[in-house]
């Protein structure tokens, strides 16, 4: 499990302070997790472009997130790898299905995005959307808050 703390600036001139948790989805962590998700207003739900498998247990992990989270968080679903693309298992269109079904089935609005932790390829506009909708829902009054 790893932590960072990202400094952000919304297109509006707001400075945000992220605190990220990368579990990596890794099992050993189970009995802990519980304690991270605990009032988290975002949740990055990352997955492999290159692994059907990690693609297979997202529901199972935004499940996990939103069975210790009494408010409603703003969920992004990523595609990550996309550098990769002579061993891509899953398309861009499945990762977009996939947004959508999880959303009507947690009654989310759920936005699928790609990305490329390796070369950098729109994670700056991952983190930037993350914080906006976080905002507007804040605002809205659908976290929970």
């Amino acid at each position: 499990m790893d932590f960072i703390t990202k400094q952000v600036t919304t297109k509006d001139g707001i400075g945000v302070k992220l605190q990220i948790w990368d579990t990596a989805g890794q099992e050993g962590f189970a009995s802990i997790l519980p304690y991270y998700y605990t009032g988290a207003l975002g949740a990055l739900v990352v997955f492999d472009v290159t692994n059907r498998s990690s693609f297979e247990h997202t529901e199972s992990w935004l499940n996990e997130i939103l069975k210790h989270n009494e408010l409603k968080p703003t969920v992004i679903l990523i595609g990550n790898k996309v550098d990769i693309t002579e061993n891509r298992t899953v398309s861009k269109d499945e990762g977009e299905d996939q947004a959508k079904k999880l959303g009507d089935q947690f009654g989310l609005d759920i936005e699928f995005m790609e990305a490329s932790a390796k070369t950098g390829y729109n994670i700056e506009t991952i983190f930037n959307n993350m914080v906006e909708k976080i905002i507007k829902n804040i605002e809205d009054g659908t976290t929970g808050i």
